[in-house]
């Protein structure tokens, strides 16, 4: 009875993986463009978009298609998806119009699905947003009826709208820092954290350079402030990251681990005091700057140690090797002499 019990658990176990498993792959078998619409409108206008849904399996798929608002979770940027009652026009969501509700793209095929956005005359200045998702329901793995787990893929396109009239753009840089807070770092990477404070009513996607400077001067690197594209949402706080240097991946060995890291010390050498500055602008126009500075340092020990340890080995060799020749020389004057 064990045996039976033990045998229910992982038949159990390995179908509920399976099914997860073909989740992920049937998300992955489907891919939409644009994945975010980014539009500025009018209030009272109608404007029509399109999205591109590109099935990419060897079998016709059939999508439910939905609305739902959406609004941002947490700095690091996650959508939170709000179900959006039929028979309530609750901001963009309730905007949106389409005359299918499914939609069925055959086999290694693309199909465009076309939507139109009503916005109202009386319709708040600043940003709105929905997201356009597309479902295939239940999977394969559940039209079997075996599991009776009900397993749903779905895929979003995401729409920021920012309605014109009384906008507020308005931002802050809250801190500027290194990632783990530690200004001396042992060598590269060195990984950026900045946080971007939107405090407007409108969505903002801000642009710019982080510019690194040595103890003279001297710029050492130009990152890319926001290489993501990342878009903050009004009343949202962001994460922004940033990077100088690759992440290497090591040896578990802890001596292989030491050599790899000495050649990537010497391959990506820093030392010394350096300055960075963070400079961005955000909003519509010439846009709005903003500006943070912070100084750190790099002391490669791990490098200088391997040098040095060369250079005294290079050193007791050399030594011994002049006694070695001055015993030689004496040897010979010796034997001319007899």
């Amino acid at each position: 009875m064990i045996f039976n019990k033990i045998k229910k658990i992982i038949l159990g176990s390995s179908l509920f993986f399976a099914i997860l498993l073909n989740a992920e792959h049937e998300a992955s078998a489907v891919s939409i463009s644009p994945p975010v619409i980014d539009v500025a409108v009018d209030p009272g206008v109608a404007i029509e978009r399109s999205i591109i849904i590109d099935n990419e399996t060897d079998k016709e798929r059939t999508y439910s298609v939905g609305v739902m608002n959406f609004e941002m979770t947490g700095e690091e940027g996650y959508q939170k998806f709000i179900p959006v009652e039929a028979d309530k026009n609750i901001d963009l969501a309730g905007w949106i119009r389409y005359n299918e509700d499914k939609i069925a793209v055959r086999p290694k095929s693309a199909k465009k699905f076309i939507f139109t956005i009503n916005i109202p005359s009386d319709a708040d200045p600043g940003g709105h947003y929905a997201s356009i998702y597309f479902s295939t329901g239940v999977t394969e793995a559940d039209e079997n009826k075996e599991s009776g787990v009900g397993i749903q893929s779905q895929i979003n396109s995401l729409i920021l709208l920012q309605v014109s009239g009384d906008v507020k753009e308005s931002a802050s840089i809250d801190n500027f820092n290194l990632e783990y807070g530690s200004m001396l770092l042992s060598s590269l990477p060195v990984k950026f954290v900045y946080r971007m404070n939107n405090q407007g009513n409108v969505h903002i996607r801000p642009k710019g350079n982080i510019e690194i400077k040595n103890i003279f001067g001297k710029r050492t690197v130009l990152l890319d402030a926001n290489s993501k594209n990342n878009r903050i949402l009004p009343q949202n706080i962001r994460k922004i990251e940033s990077q100088w240097g690759d992440d290497l991946k090591y040896s578990s060995d802890p001596v292989n681990k030491f050599i790899e890291e000495v050649k990537y010390d010497f391959g990506n050498f820093a030392f010394g005091k350096y300055t960075a500055r963070l400079d961005v602008v955000y909003g519509n126009g010439n846009g709005k700057f903003l500006s943070k500075e912070l100084v750190f340092w790099v002391f490669p020990w791990k490098a200088i140690l391997f040098s040095a340890l060369f250079i005294i080995i290079i050193l007791i060799s050399s030594a011994t090797l002049i006694k070695k020749y001055n015993r030689w020389i004496i040897k010979k004057h010796v034997q001319l002499a007899q």
